[in-house]
């Protein structure tokens, strides 16, 4: 099966954004074999480097910095979460602990008794 440039490319991005072996990748598509895309990949590679190819925009660095950028979404959601719960922590600790300040003890004692 011929594949137009179109058609590689969006393989190659794929394997380059999935982590897959070059067979497993071969496989999922149909191509002949390993070597195939292998070479698919040497000629990308190749015409990257190229002055004319570098020009054009990148669909991989497109999809690099589209992750990067919900990378840098996911990690401030997480921040935010962990500031949540650090505040949640602080609210059940702070009754707690004006408790035990009055001598009213609510904690477990470390150390096991026997």
């Amino acid at each position: 099966m011929a594949y137009s440039k179109e058609e590689r490319e969006r393989i190659i991005q794929y394997h380059l954004t999935s982590g897959n072996s070059l067979s497993r990748t071969s496989k999922e598509f149909g191509i002949g074999g390993s070597m195939t895309l292998a070479k698919w990949l040497k000629n990308f590679e190749e015409s990257k480097k190229s002055s004319t190819f570098a020009s054009e925009t990148n669909p991989i660095d497109a999809m690099q910095e589209k992750s990067k950028a919900d990378l840098q979404r996911q990690i401030k959601e997480l921040e935010t979460a962990l500031h949540a719960e650090k505040l949640k922590n602080m609210a059940l600790n702070t009754p707690i602990d004006i408790a035990e300040s009055q001598g009213i003890q609510i904690r477990k004692k470390s150390g096991a008794k026997q």
